[in-house]
């Protein structure tokens, strides 16, 4: 009887990642303006995860999605580390570049859910500024690695995709940066009108939940992987478990169990 074959990817992974850091966000702007933390109209995303109950679940599940994404960029890194590309020693040092820029990005996530701006302001800030300034520079490192793919293991379409994602995401950054500047500059120097404090929130927060979706589904792009470099989800579990059985079989502790 001949022996079926395997052929479930690691694809799933980047798709997850998306789905489980936009449901995040989604449910605690729910629970937050049903319990009236915050405004319905475009409030700043860390404040939906801020007080409690919200912010219980705000932690938890962007730990989880910060775990996904650091599989997500691991497998990712494994996948274009065994392709047959030209330029070998370059590629494989701006893919592993981007391995470790992804992989900080992710953490930074976890500090954001992990630190609400109410009780750690500057650790929160720090964590945001690891989530989306190395995510954005994760973006366009994958979005340079997708051309150097192209044509063999991925079509130009899927290449100018994620470059104009990428583009999205630093003109929302920059519009961000820039309308911050010029409303502290001109707060330093008593120039605001007072409607100038609610405008800024409302383009600030705007500009908030705009780029977090598009960064969010150019990570979700990243779930393209040629036949050659697939990894089989069962066979590398099989895989950890065959070898953590072995070690445990010849580890000291069992042999202690096992004369006892």
């Amino acid at each position: 009887m001949s022996r079926h074959k395997c052929n479930i990817g690691w694809g799933f992974l980047p798709l997850l990642f998306a789905a489980t850091a936009i449901l995040t966000f989604l449910v605690c702007y729910l629970i937050a303006v049903s319990l009236d933390h915050v405004i319905p109209f475009v409030p700043y995303i860390s404040d939906t995860g801020a007080y409690p109950p919200e912010s219980c679940l705000f932690s938890q599940f962007l730990n989880v999605a910060a775990a996904l994404g650091i599989l997500a960029v691991y497998i990712r890194w494994k996948s274009l580390k065994k392709l047959s590309v030209e330029n070998v020693k370059r590629f494989s040092c701006l893919n592993t570049s981007s391995f470790v820029i992804g992989v900080l990005a992710a953490i930074g996530l976890s500090v954001v859910g992990n630190f609400q701006w109410t009780s750690q302001f500057e650790i929160h800030i720090i964590g945001a500024g690891m989530a989306f300034g190395l995510g954005l520079v994760y973006c366009w490192m994958q979005s340079h690695l997708t051309y150097k793919l192209h044509p063999r293991y991925n079509s130009l379409w899927i290449a100018r995709l994620r470059v104009i994602l990428a583009l999205m995401v630093t003109l929302s950054l920059i519009s961000m940066w820039v309308s911050q500047t010029i409303f502290i500059l001109f707060l330093s120097k008593g120039l605001l009108p007072a409607w100038a404090y609610s405008g800024n929130f409302i383009s600030q927060s705007t500009i908030d939940w705009l780029q977090l979706p598009i960064s969010i589904t150019h990570n979700a792009t990243l779930n393209d992987t040629s036949t050659e470099s697939k990894v089989c989800c069962s066979c590398y579990f099989h895989s950890c478990f065959f070898h953590f059985h072995l070690a445990l079989q010849t580890s000291p502790l069992h042999h202690c169990i096992i004369d006892s």
